[in-house]
């Protein structure tokens, strides 16, 4: 009996997509059930390394860290490879009602049932310093 090959696509649940929240957003492609690890299986590992390192870098590139960047202190949560990022790191910002939270490990779980075509969206306060920031300068 052949073992079945698990496809690319079984624990995939979003898409990137225009937002009216702000730019590009995250939207589920199929309903999503509260309590789910939304990107389960995401690879790119975060790094975490001091914001001087960043803050002598040419304007372009500095921005990859303001726009998708978690920012504790003086420290840069980033990923390991900006080539690499994950659909995760394009959530958008709602202070008054995410349907996403991050918890301890930085991973992305469903508050309550998200319903197909829902944009995803978590409220940055709850893993940045600078969620003030991020929610201004992602556009």
């Amino acid at each position: 009996m052949k073992k079945k090959i698990k496809l690319p696509h079984d624990n995939a649940y979003t898409r990137l997509a225009p937002s009216k929240i702000q730019g590009i957003g995250v939207f589920a492609i199929r309903d999503i059930p509260k309590g789910v690890n939304v990107f389960e299986g995401e690879t790119s590992k975060l790094i975490w390394f001091s914001k001087k390192q960043v803050d002598g870098l040419e304007p372009a590139i500095k921005k990859l860290y303001e726009d998708f960047c978690i920012l504790e202190g003086d420290n840069y949560g980033a990923p390991d490879n900006f080539n690499n990022i994950s659909i995760g790191w394009y959530l958008n910002h709602n202070s008054k009602n995410p349907n996403i939270i991050c918890n301890s490990d930085c991973e992305y779980i469903s508050k309550r049932k998200i319903l197909k075509g829902e944009e995803l969206s978590v409220n940055y306060s709850s893993f940045a310093d600078n969620h003030a920031h991020l929610a201004k300068n992602r556009k």
